[in-house]
């Protein structure tokens, strides 16, 4: 079986992942809203790997741990932990 260079490979070919920002912005969004309805049921169902973007990622992953933690994951407390861990820019950063 012949190998073919990855350099070859018509970038036509290559699909990309299927995504939905605004579906993962609403998501973010409830959660920060309404953490005592939302959180419990998302972090039963999604992993930070689900999101496309990398900034959704790190948020859905701070905001998994602060419930994990049994702290409140209020925009407050989420800014917080990101800075602590230095990641508020891998976040999209302070608005």
């Amino acid at each position: 079986m012949r190998r073919t260079d990855a350099s070859q490979v018509d970038r036509d070919q290559v699909r990309e992942l299927p995504k939905n920002i605004e579906a993962e912005q609403v998501v973010l969004g409830s959660a920060i809203l309404e953490p005592e309805g939302t959180i419990p049921i998302l972090v039963e169902k999604l992993l930070p790997e689900y999101f496309y973007q990398r900034r959704h990622r790190v948020i859905f992953r701070t905001i998994r741990e602060l419930f994990d933690r049994g702290e409140p994951s209020d925009i407050v407390s989420l800014a917080n932990r990101l800075e602590e861990r230095g990641e508020m820019e891998r976040a999209g950063g302070r608005m």
